[in-house]
């Protein structure tokens, strides 16, 4: 299978693990190409499912915050291996349980920040963060990303999620084949490119699109898909990295 093939069936890839959840349009489909993972010699390297939200004022003792993150991870399957762990600061506090395992890592945290109200008086402000981290495999990032949404939906936290993809082609793709396939992300995103930014062998890509309703601001314009190019030298690899909203990792 060529670079081209190859490239092109991860933008698919992609294209299923998160139009889907977006989306409400050929679900069938969609799962079809995610299926077909299994069969190319397409090499996703890693996948990132990512969320946060707020979780109220108040006071959370140190008992509670543990029994929400085990609680947490138990909906997401994690049972058992885990490490629990909480950190002080003047800032406020961290309880932080975490997984690691061959084929993923999984951490849920409870933050509790010291903050002032609307009258100055002080306050505690709770979040919850869940962020999961697939090694090798791309194609449950959906049904990761469907469950932590059903999960926080479930204890009345709404979030903003942040899913990455990453995928690795041998070689250094040339300039043509990097606006080909930013063409190629953009169209099956439903998106236009809003600004573009090249540096130190990274080619980066921000895009705009109306179906997916979360955004950040990059350069004072509206920005939710994200697509860059980075090549290592040393050992002549291109890493392609796509994201919603964007790519939040060094690259």
């Amino acid at each position: 299978m060529n670079k081209k093939a190859k490239i092109y069936i991860l933008l698919l890839i992609w294209t299923a693990a998160v139009v889907q959840f977006f989306i409400n349009r050929g679900i069938d489909r969609e799962e079809k190409i995610v299926e077909a993972l299994a069969v190319t010699e397409a090499s996703p390297y890693a996948a990132e499912v990512s969320a946060y939200g707020y979780y109220g004022n108040g006071f959370l003792s140190d008992e509670v915050k543990e029994r929400m993150v085990k609680n947490l991870a138990a909906k997401l399957g994690v049972t058992s291996g885990y490490e629990v762990e909480s950190r002080y600061s003047d800032d406020g506090e961290v309880t932080t349980l975490s997984k690691k395992g061959s084929m993923g890592d999984t951490v849920v945290k409870v933050i509790s920040m010291n903050g002032t109200d609307e009258t100055g008086g002080s306050v505690i402000e709770n979040y919850i963060l869940i962020e999961v981290v697939l090694h090798e495999s791309v194609d449950s990032a959906y049904t990761i990303n469907k469950n932590i949404s059903e999960i926080c939906e479930d204890i009345g936290v709404d979030i903003t999620t942040n899913i990455y993809v990453g995928g690795i082609i041998q070689g250094q793709m040339t300039e043509e084949e990097m606006q080909k396939n930013k063409e190629d992300f953009l169209d099956m995103m439903n998106a236009y490119e809003v600004c573009a930014d090249e540096f130190d062998n990274v080619y980066t890509v921000y895009g705009y699109t109306g179906d997916i309703p979360d955004f950040v601001y990059q350069n004072e314009s509206r920005v939710n898909v994200n697509i860059a190019f980075s090549y290592d030298e040393e050992s002549d690899l291109t890493y392609v990295h796509m994201a919603i909203p964007f790519v939040d990792k060094s690259y």
